[in-house]
């Protein structure tokens, strides 16, 4: 600085510094909204899970039954979605034990679901729904799986499923057939 002078005229020049990306702590698996719980699939998989009824056990207050059925903390569940689309309405087990829990991304509760969205602030409701969130990558393809056996005499078990979701369509497709008197 000189004595009595006051101003100064700077030349900066442009310098391009990166920063490494670097993550501070671990993202929060479960996060609340008003009435809606979010939970990350990602944070509740295991590596024997196949379907997302498998995901759904591992959540905390879920319970899912052999057929599919779902609760939460002794709740069942009024409406299955799909990205927002009620596409199985109450045989929504077929989803829960044929949607493979890689191509969701989060899963939705929502608490006081009412399904008349006109009715949402005059009626209270205690109903609870769940939104299956897909993924990108898995929006518009087909996903499928095929099961099969063979055994003497003559006995056979053929399954498979073949599901596609897309922003106009979502169908699930589930075929399934033995000789061995076992109700599928």
């Amino acid at each position: 600085l000189i004595s009595g002078q006051e101003e100064y005229n700077f030349l900066l020049k442009i310098k391009e510094n990166r920063i490494e990306e670097i993550a501070i702590g671990r993202p929060v698996p479960i996060r609340q909204r008003q009435d809606t719980l979010s939970f990350s699939v990602t944070a509740f998989v295991d590596s024997i899970d196949r379907s997302i009824g498998d995901v759904l056990k591992r959540i905390p207050g879920f319970d899912v039954s052999d057929n599919g059925k779902i609760n939460f903390n002794g709740q069942d569940i009024s409406h299955f979605f799909i990205d927002g689309d009620d596409v199985l309405g109450s045989k929504y087990g077929l989803g829960t034990r044929n949607i493979p829990h890689d191509v969701i991304r989060t899963i939705e509760l929502y608490r006081n679901h009412q399904a008349i969205k006109a009715l949402g602030d005059k009626v209270n409701s205690y109903k609870i729904a769940l939104n299956l969130n897909l993924k990108e990558d898995a929006k518009a393809q087909w996903i499928g799986e095929v099961k099969g056996g063979l055994g003497l005499p003559k006995q056979y078990l053929i399954a498979y499923n073949i599901l596609r979701f897309s922003p106009v369509l979502k169908t699930i497709n589930v075929v399934m057939s033995n000789n061995l008197g076992h109700d599928l």
